[in-house]
């Protein structure tokens, strides 16, 4: 239920954000989920920003998030 809930707001929140292009800030821990609606990502490690990307490929190529966020 919870994902299913997780994946109505992802939707929702693209759903309003091309209709009315607002800023949005989402702290989410689910990397696809994300980038699913990101302009922008930035990784947090231990309070302070390890990588920021301008589009889902460069988070998705990246090194740090391969390795320790998607486990590759």
């Amino acid at each position: 239920m919870t994902l299913v809930l997780v994946k109505r707001a992802i939707e929702k929140i693209k759903e309003l954000k091309d209709r009315y292009q607002p800023a949005v800030l989402i702290a989410e821990h689910n990397f696809n989920q994300a980038v699913r609606i990101a302009d922008r990502g930035y990784v947090i490690v231990h309070g302070r920003i390890a990588f920021e990307g301008g589009l889902a490929d460069e988070l998705n190529n990246n090194e740090l998030m391969l390795k320790f966020y998607l486990g590759l």
